[in-house]
């Protein structure tokens, strides 16, 4: 049960996050963080990590689906998947 709370509070960080940027940066702009070394820009991105696989998102679904079955086999078929109700 730890494990749902804790990635409901990270999806939760997250999506503000996005909110907050998008509403308070304009498209394009750089909000220095730490100086020169970080800052927050408002811009798109069509891939995953870093804009790697542009307009993949075919890719990504088809990789979702396959990841959860296997995922759902391997718990079903192992005494693992007792772990999720402790």
């Amino acid at each position: 049960m730890l494990w749902i709370a804790i990635v409901l509070v990270l999806l939760a960080i997250d999506r503000n996050s996005k909110y907050i940027i998008v509403t308070n940066i304009e498209y394009g702009d750089r909000v220095p963080v730490i100086g020169d070394f970080f800052y927050l820009t408002n811009h798109d991105n069509y891939g995953a990590a870093w804009g790697m696989f542009q307009n993949g998102r075919y890719f990504f679904i088809i990789m979702t689906v396959i990841v959860a079955i296997i995922m759902i086999i391997y718990m079903t078929k192992t005494q693992d998947f007792l772990y999720l109700y402790q």
